[in-house]
């Protein structure tokens, strides 16, 4: 036989031996719902030692599927095919664990085989193989540079006789990735490798979970990372085009995974690393997160074999896979089952899993705040009482809280935009068990404002205690905005009456305050902040090319003040109109 007719006939035994076991699967399972059926309970025969034993093998009909019109035993009396290696021996140069699993038996109910363990040592793994499948056996670890064999011994009693003995051969079939079918045949009768089919799983590896850092605060991140770790110790990165799970099992509402700009508990076939993201607050002082991660068989043939798939059989004995389709529709399944804060509930579909924990240590006390706008008034003055509130959540007295509170607004009519911002400081010592309010400092003076707040609380701490604070914790008061309050036109005229203006030949001062109170009229319409619309009480700003305020003053990204100060945008315009001179003035003015 050349090794192409061998090839051919390779495929053919195993895609035969497949759809016979479908096959009987299937018949099994109409027969079952047969109302008219007999149903008829076979009794495990047991083999009766004293009876007259015979062994060696010999070559006669080994009772199996293979029945006549009549339903009596065909007679096979020379084997069709032998293989050239009767061992189903494995070498594990690098250790590794082994799971071997019963598919099916077609030998007959009267027989025994025992699924037997060759190497590296000898024992029964389980009597009875032929009448168990689903058994599974799962090895110890083995070490390095171990052999690992298996096979089956087998009992058969016909008229009297007891015939018994090892296996005949054993045909394996690499599915890839360290899985194989393995076919015993029992007798050498007729060579079709059906006595025992067995699945035979080596693992090299195991995942080990990486997260880094393993210990965050509230609303900071962690990246989940995952290596292979042999079982001879050696640790190695994955393959680049390695897919992964990736799934919140314990300690859900602490967080959340993000994989690219997906944001879920659970992810199939994604790539590493996936990111943590820690809740803003905790239920408890600590929480700890378990996340599993799991390797994605990316082998079809193996996939098809595993415990969530069934091999079908058509008329052709081909061995298809699942409709297409049915695996979409799973995945969507378990996507939209998941609701953000939950644990993924499902099974993972990867054999190859690890775990690791996550620690997240929840604040001392609790922010909340109310999601309204403020406004500067038209002193102008920072509203002082911001209704940002902190509650000690473990109240031991007195407390003192350090913090920083930003206030940002971008301009984004401009190109590119405009970041304006200032960070004010402050300090506080509190007795109130019920918690205190977290004002804008009265020592500073800074007039702006904004749509993006940030919090972040530097220390906290009781008496003289160490602060509790492992790292600042930093909170961005969503919904809260500062924003600006237009001045009315008689207390705008009264600022510039008052204003210095610098003696200027020919110029009454008289002439001077008119003036100035002219290109305010005409420049702005006396406001500061647009006063309808969408944009109101927000910087007044005319893109020709970047005019600001009262005065209009001309500056792509000027001092914040002029912005939102209307007694700084006039000082600045009455500077300019001094300092530059009048045709000057008039032209920045036109």
């Amino acid at each position: 036989m050349t090794s192409t007719q061998k090839t051919i006939a390779f495929v053919s035994r195993f895609s035969f031996l497949v759809s016979r076991f479908s096959f009987l699967a299937i018949s099994v399972f109409l027969l079952s719902l047969s109302v008219n059926a007999q149903i008829k309970i076979k009794e495990r025969v047991e083999i009766d030692p004293q009876k007259q034993l015979k062994g060696g093998n010999p070559v006669f009909s080994f009772p199996d599927t293979l029945n006549d019109d009549s339903d009596h035993k065909s007679i096979s009396d020379s084997p069709q095919y032998q293989p050239e290696s009767l061992q189903s021996t494995f070498s594990l140069p690098e250790g590794g664990r082994v799971t071997v699993e019963i598919l099916y038996s077609d030998a007959a109910e009267n027989s025994q085989i025992n699924l037997e363990l060759r190497q590296p040592n000898q024992e029964t793994l389980l009597e009875y193989a032929n009448h168990n499948p689903g058994f599974t056996w799962v090895s110890p670890d083995y070490f390095t540079n171990t052999n690992f064999e298996i096979g089956i011994y087998w009992y058969w009693e016909n008229e009297g006789t007891l015939y018994q003995g090892f296996e005949a051969g054993a045909e394996v079939s690499s599915l890839g990735f360290g899985e194989y079918f393995i076919g015993f045949e029992a007798a050498g009768d007729d060579w079709d490798y059906n006595e025992l089919v067995v699945r035979v799983k080596i693992e090299t590896y195991l995942p080990i979970v990486f997260i880094d850092p393993s210990n965050i605060s509230t609303g900071e991140t962690a990246t989940v990372s995952v290596k292979k770790q042999f079982y001879d110790g050696r640790i190695e990165d994955f393959d680049a085009g390695q897919l992964f799970e990736f799934g919140m099992m314990e300690g859900c509402t602490a967080g959340v995974l993000i994989s690219g700009t997906d944001t879920s508990n659970y992810f199939n076939g994604v790539s590493q690393p996936v990111t943590f993201l820690a809740a803003d607050s905790l239920e408890n002082d600590e929480e700890t997160v378990k996340i599993g991660v799991g390797v994605v068989e990316q082998n079809p043939l193996a996939k098809m074999q595993t415990k969530t798939n069934t091999l079908t059989q058509s008329k052709d004995q081909n061995i298809k896979l699942r409709d297409k389709n049915d695996d979409t529709k799973i995945d969507e399944t378990k996507i939209n089952s998941i609701i953000i804060g939950s644990c993924f509930g499902g099974d993972f579909e990867s054999d190859k899993r690890g775990d690791v924990d996550v620690s997240i240590k929840g604040e001392p006390f609790t922010i909340a705040w109310d999601q309204i706008t403020h406004h500067i008034n038209t002193a102008p003055e920072m509203p002082k009482l911001l209704t940002i509130w902190l509650t000690p959540k473990n109240y031991a007295g007195v407390y003192t809280i350090d913090w920083d509170l930003e206030v940002k607004w971008v301009s984004k009519e401009q190109s590119p935009d405009k970041t304006f911002s200032h960070k004010f400081h402050n300090r506080k010592i509190s007795s109130e068990p019920d918690g205190t309010d977290l004002p804008i400092p009265e020592n500073d003076n800074t007039i702006i404002g904004g749509d993006e707040i940030t919090l972040t609380i530097n220390e906290f701490f009781y008496y003289d205690n160490l602060n509790q604070l492992v790292k600042p914790i930093t909170k961005k008061i969503t919904g809260m905005k500062i924003l600006g309050s237009n001045p009315d036109k008689e207390e705008i005229k009264g600022y510039v009456a008052n204003h210095y203006f610098p003696d200027k030949d020919g110029l009454t001062k008289e002439d001077q305050i008119l003036q100035m109170q002219i290109i305010i009229l005409k420049e702005s319409t006396w406001n500061q902040f647009y006063s309808i619309g969408n944009k109101k009480d927000y910087p007044n700003l005319q893109l020709h090319p970047y005019d600001w305020g009262l005065t209009q003053m001309s500056d792509p990204q000027p001092p914040f003040e002029w912005i939102w100060n209307w007694k700084t945008n006039i000082n600045a315009g009455v500077h300019h109109l001094y300092s530059v001179g009048y045709i000057e003035a008039d032209m920045v003015y036109e």
